[in-house]
């Protein structure tokens, strides 16, 4: 037998297509959103009333916010770095330049250039 016909028993097998990815995906671990505390939650107040004022200038901020496994109560927490395109106060969203949409009370923690000023207090 050759050498390379030989390698070949031992190659891995792949028999059920997908099945890798669906070990990973069951490996994210899941949690319950944790409860903002009032000072941070007035800190992320603050930090939306600085966008509402700095919307035109599109700046990239950081968000890290809590997103539910579907049927879920547990989920995990994303961060997420991208130009904002705007803050819909009736919705309660924070849009960003791609569309991509936050929920603000999913928000666990804000961060920026644009809140430099406030982050020096």
């Amino acid at each position: 037998m050759s050498l390379g016909d030989r390698a070949a028993q031992f190659a891995p097998f792949a028999a059920l297509t997908g099945y890798d990815e669906a070990v990973k995906a069951s490996e994210i671990k899941s949690c319950e959103q944790v409860l903002v505390s009032e000072d941070d939650e007035s800190e992320i107040n603050e930090k939306l009333q600085i966008l509402l004022k700095k919307i035109g200038e599109r700046p990239e901020i950081t968000v890290t916010f809590f997103k539910r496994n579907e049927n879920q109560r547990e989920g995990r927490y994303i961060t997420v770095t991208e130009q904002i395109k705007t803050v819909d106060l009736y919705k309660r969203k924070i849009i960003f330049q791609n569309d991509f949409e936050i929920p603000i009370d999913k928000i666990y923690k804000i961060s920026g250039n644009v809140f430099s000023a406030l982050e020096r207090l």
